[in-house]
């Protein structure tokens, strides 16, 4: 590519390029960066470029190095002042000083001896290197502070669960004797206030895992209807003494059999109906599983679980997913809980390569989705069961 043309291509790209001849004083070339206002020139022999001249090249080669007369008046070309600073200058005092001028460049020197040259570049170089260190430090001390709180709530959270499950333990016991009504009562609260701390402290112990990555999901087979059947079964007595009607849906199409963690699975959907059952005051809340996408060996199941409770307004609903967060302050002293459920489900649903999301209005329900991904059991030939068999 002939030389003219790179020219004419630099001039395209940045509006104007500036030259100077290969026999030009050094003077000229630093008059040329004034009056122009640049930081470089294209150094040219006839029609050939034969390299580049930054301002730096001509500080660091003249300004800062040379007592010479002409070198003298270079500098003073450059910056109109004769600027140094000592090699002992902090680089704040450096950077004050170039600020102050109006330079890019200054000399230091050592006891009237020219020994290099500090750049805003180097100026902004070093205080980028500071600046790493100091985030470096400031993460690692984050870090520690993270897992010195999960630690600390592990380590509180089982002290405190193991009292917990013995008051549980010699509740139900003291139930099975001779008691009065009164009595029987009074121990049935006492038991639920207990069981329900119980499960505060598990979500408390599970967030502190997740906190701190400790948290990883088995592969088992299991039936998935099977699951779902329990789990509803295991809610269905707290809806209908609220008068709610809890009802399950799983499509025809969604399979049996599949390998994934089925107590995660259970506990996102625990958690999610459970919340609509605590925030449905009348109604129904119903369980939805579709098949969202099949694979050769994996399905992507859809859940939703509908209420007909409160709702959430637009700008709360991704607040719900958030640990230690209601969606409205008043939830948090009407209703039991820290508000740990959602944010544990989210992250256990992004885990099983899944998302969740929130549909709702204010006075007219919510329907929690989230979608998560199993595998397929690999289905046995006939003659491969019966071979088993008759092994065993």
């Amino acid at each position: 590519m002939p030389e003219v043309t790179r020219i004419e291509r630099l001039v395209k790209r940045v509006g104007q390029v500036l030259t100077i001849d290969a026999s030009a004083s050094v003077a000229s070339a630093a008059t040329s960066m004034k009056a122009d206002h640049v930081g470089c020139l294209v150094v040219v022999d006839g029609r050939k470029i034969v390299g580049i001249l930054t301002e730096r090249d001509i500080v660091e080669q003249v300004v800062a190095a040379s007592a010479d007369p002409a070198a003298i008046a270079v500098r003073h070309i450059m910056t109109e002042h004769v600027i140094s600073c000592p090699t002992t200058a902090p680089v704040k005092e450096a950077q004050r000083v170039m600020a102050a001028h109006g330079i890019r460049h200054l000399p230091v020197v050592d006891h009237g001896v020219p020994v290099g040259m500090v750049s805003s570049r180097d100026i902004l170089a070093h205080e980028l290197r500071v600046a790493n260190v100091r985030l470096a430090a400031a993460s690692k001390a984050a870090q520690e502070a993270v897992k010195a709180k999960s630690e600390l709530l592990t380590n509180v959270s089982h002290e405190i669960r193991t009292p917990m499950s013995g008051l549980v333990g010699m509740t139900e016991q003291a139930m099975d004797t001779s008691l009065t009504p009164e009595q029987r009562g009074c121990l049935g609260v006492v038991r639920d206030s207990a069981e329900s701390l119980l499960g505060m402290i598990d979500d408390l112990l599970d967030f502190s895992g997740m906190e701190a990555g400790r948290v990883e999901l088995q592969e088992t087979e299991f039936d998935l209807r099977e699951s779902v059947v329990a789990m509803i079964g295991a809610l269905r007595d707290e809806a209908e003494n609220k008068g709610l009607d809890l009802t399950c849906e799983i499509a025809p199409d969604v399979p049996d059999r599949v390998v994934g963690d089925p107590e995660r699975l259970s506990q996102v959907l625990m958690n999610i109906t459970n919340n609509a059952v605590a925030f449905t005051d009348s109604g129904d809340v119903a369980v939805r599983i579709e098949t969202e996408e099949r694979f050769e060996n994996q399905v992507l199941l859809h859940f939703s679980v509908a209420d007909t409770g409160v709702g959430i307004s637009p700008d709360k609903q991704q607040v719900i997913f958030e640990a230690f967060r209601h969606a409205e302050d008043a939830c948090a002293r009407t209703r039991r809980g820290m508000g740990l459920g959602l944010a544990i489900s989210a992250h256990l649903v992004e885990l099983m390569q899944g998302r969740i999301w929130v549909e709702s209005e204010p006075g007219m329900g919510s329907n929690v989705h989230f979608t998560v991904r199993l595998r397929l059991q690999v289905q046995q030939a006939p003659d491969e069961r019966v071979s088993q068999h008759a092994g065993e």
